[in-house]
């Protein structure tokens, strides 16, 4: 799968914030792990996995909270769980490295994160 990072400049300052202690957490003395670049010349995907599981009944008729619906309708409803209380860095490019090797961008670190996955759910394998 190829992805494209960018460099989103923004005046929100709850996101910028988000990404400086992501960067933060994952770049323990400042410069990237990999390459050893500052965080400037970084484009950054930062984020949470989302994970869900099934609504209580008090959660089904409670008109406030927020639920999902799974990608094939089988009647459940289900609620998002946090995982964690802050957001981590997803993939980082280095854009000196691709400038150095003369490319679009150079993907320092991407991570597996599990997207929509349901957790706590039984599941019938048909095994007795």
């Amino acid at each position: 799968m190829d992805r494209t990072g960018r460099i989103r400049h923004t005046r929100d300052r709850r996101v910028v914030e988000r990404n400086r202690r992501a960067w933060e957490k994952f770049a323990l003395d400042g410069d990237c792990p990999y390459c050893g670049h500052e965080y400037e010349t970084h484009a950054l995907a930062v984020g949470q996995p989302h994970f869900f599981r099934l609504a209580t009944p008090a959660e089904l008729v409670d008109r406030s909270v927020r639920l999902y619906l799974p990608s094939v309708d089988d009647g459940s409803r289900y609620r998002r769980v946090v995982v964690g209380e802050y957001a981590e860095v997803k993939s980082a490019c280095c854009l000196t490295c691709a400038g150095e090797m003369k490319t679009e961008q150079a993907t320092c670190y991407q991570a597996k994160v599990a997207i929509g996955e349901i957790v706590g759910k039984a599941v019938d394998r048909g095994i007795d």
